[in-house]
């Protein structure tokens, strides 16, 4: 049995798939890594490529499946991975050399649930937009799947899966997650770089809108299965905050204006002391930009012009974000 399964939804990726697995290829432990390439439906020549890389390399696997989305599929390859420990892949990104070996040597010396690293947010020409170190009083806004290492069986017994969920399927998952483990390792190493993706999900389909308003739907599967606490409590309006400025750039001003609303009688009815989090206050919190923005945010809509001026800020600010 191999030491690490590494999971990869693969949808048509033909121009970046090579990239990605070559980098795991080069892994400092490779031959003690589990490949899971699971086709989502590609239309383009992605699973061609990835049967080439199967016939060269016994340790890598390759399934096909008609296209599911990518929760389902990151469901699926937890199932079919045959490790103790699981990792988890984006197709058009790539890892460090030494990625596998420095997570799978922590989670084996701490014997943790799950260790969590940083990331480099970036372009194939390396045009660098973020390096990114976590730290404890962020680990709740680290919510993709990636730069990290899980026990599987740990997953497996607090029923920790993807939420089926046209936005932030990573989110329930990485919430609950944190939510019910009490051996969580953070690290300083930063071997995980996320391409920056014009054509992908997160830069297209979620800034054209949310008219129902979907995204209240993922809050309420998360209220339904964690412990809420003033970390948690504070990360959901953070993600409500987030919502408002991301989500809705494109949208349409009554769309926007209704959701705007929503979002707040949401905050206002499911978490009434909202205000009183302690986590909004400076002295408890080192993200100052951020937390100035939910601040302000929070005070134009007590003082009712609120859309207007965030309005004002997505339609023409941020115009050419």
């Amino acid at each position: 049995m191999k030491k690490v399964s590494i999971i990869i939804p693969i949808y048509n990726s033909e121009k970046y798939i090579k990239k990605c697995i070559d980098s795991i290829i080069k892994q400092t432990m490779f031959s003690d890594i589990e490949l899971i390439l699971i086709n989502d439906g590609s239309k383009d020549n992605s699973f061609k490529i990835i049967e080439e890389y199967s016939k060269e390399y016994q340790n890598i696997k390759v399934y096909n499946q008609e296209n599911m989305g990518i929760a389902k599929t990151r469901n699926k390859g937890i199932k079919l991975a045959n490790s103790k420990y699981i990792m988890f892949i984006d197709n058009d990104d790539w890892i460090e050399n030494d990625y596998v070996e420095k997570y799978y040597k922590e989670i084996i010396n701490t014997k943790s649930d799950v260790v969590v690293g940083g990331y480099k947010r970036c372009t194939y020409n390396k045009t660098l937009f973020i390096k990114k170190i976590i730290n404890k009083m962020d680990i709740y806004a680290q919510i993709a799947p990636w730069a990290k290492i899980y026990n599987k069986q740990f997953l497996l017994d607090n029923k920790i899966e993807f939420f089926s969920h046209p936005i932030g399927e990573d989110v329930f998952f990485s919430i609950k997650l944190y939510n019910k483990s009490n051996k969580i390792k953070i690290i300083n190493y930063v071997g995980y770089n996320w391409f920056y993706n014009i054509e992908s999900v997160s830069n297209s389909q979620h800034k054209k809108g949310d008219k129902d308003l979907q995204f209240l739907k993922l809050i309420d599967k998360v209220k339904s299965e964690t412990t809420m606490n003033n970390e948690l409590e504070y990360f959901i309006i953070r993600l409500c905050i987030w919502f408002i400025y991301f989500t809705i750039k494109n949208t349409q001003a009554k769309i926007y204006q209704d959701n705007f609303n929503s979002i707040f009688n949401y905050l206002e009815t499911n978490f009434p002391d909202y205000k009183k989090n302690k986590y909004l206050k400076f002295k408890h919190n080192h993200e100052f930009k951020i937390l100035f923005v939910i601040k302000i945010t929070i005070l134009l809509n007590q003082i009712k012009i609120g859309k207007c001026a965030i309005f004002f800020i997505n339609k023409y600010v941020f115009k050419n974000k």
